[in-house]
């Protein structure tokens, strides 16, 4: 079962809860200053490198895709 995450601004009946709950809860996602996770404002360039960057690592070597042939 996955982790369940709590947010102030995010409700666990909301649509996108689950999927923010395991992303925080898996490392992929970070929080927002005061654990906010703000589901309707878009992210910053800066911030989806950040997390694709974080996906990558929990994804480890083996999901290099063509690089790792």
């Amino acid at each position: 079962e996955a982790a369940r995450m709590t947010f102030p601004d995010l409700s666990p009946g909301h649509l996108e809860y689950p999927a923010a709950s395991a992303a925080v809860a898996a490392g992929a996602m970070a929080l927002l200053p005061g654990d906010s996770f703000e589901p309707s404002r878009p992210a910053s360039g800066a911030e989806a490198v950040a997390a694709i960057d974080r996906v990558q690592v929990l994804a480890g070597p083996l999901a290099g895709g063509a690089k790792g042939r």
